[in-house]
């Protein structure tokens, strides 16, 4: 869109500010509703604003499609760490092992990303991005599953 510095941050400033309320207020909406029952809907939230950004034509449109990204998005990790801990309850080691697999892979996406941007251009950056809202989506179980008992020695 070719922006100038102030501009460019005057569209990020809002998907900051609503990662920041919707962290605030997951508090409450996980009173009314599972995490994992939450998750998808955020997911699909994100999904929507990933969209409306690789098609944004406007600095507001693209303003309003990063705070559906990000406050869609805020509420993954906590969602999905809470839900590692309910599952193997009274093993925090097991799941902090587990959560620190996924760490190479955190290290490596922004290199990758980058990358992709280089090679293929910004909206094709944009667009692997875009892909965390599916992965969401895709590793979501399909039911809620059974909390599989450790042995404890």
């Amino acid at each position: 869109m070719g922006a100038a510095p102030a501009d460019v941050a005057l569209v990020l400033l809002p998907g900051a500010v609503a990662a920041l309320l919707a962290l605030a207020a997951l508090g409450r909406v996980l009173r009314r509703m599972p995490g994992p029952r939450l998750l998808p809907w955020l997911a699909i939230v994100a999904l929507i604003g990933v969209a409306a950004l690789l098609t944004a034509s406007a600095p507001w449109v693209a303003a309003l499609a990063l705070v559906a990204i990000e406050g869609g998005a805020a509420g993954w990790y906590p969602i999905a760490r809470a839900a590692a801990f309910d599952r193997y309850p009274g093993r925090p080691g097991l799941v902090r092992a587990i959560l620190g697999v996924a760490t190479p892979a955190e290290l490596a996406l922004p290199g990758v990303v980058g990358l992709v941007a280089g090679h293929f251009g910004i909206t094709a950056g944009v667009a692997v991005l875009g892909l965390a809202p599916v992965g969401v989506l895709l590793l979501l179980p399909r039911q809620q599953a059974a909390k599989v008992p450790l042995p404890v020695r």
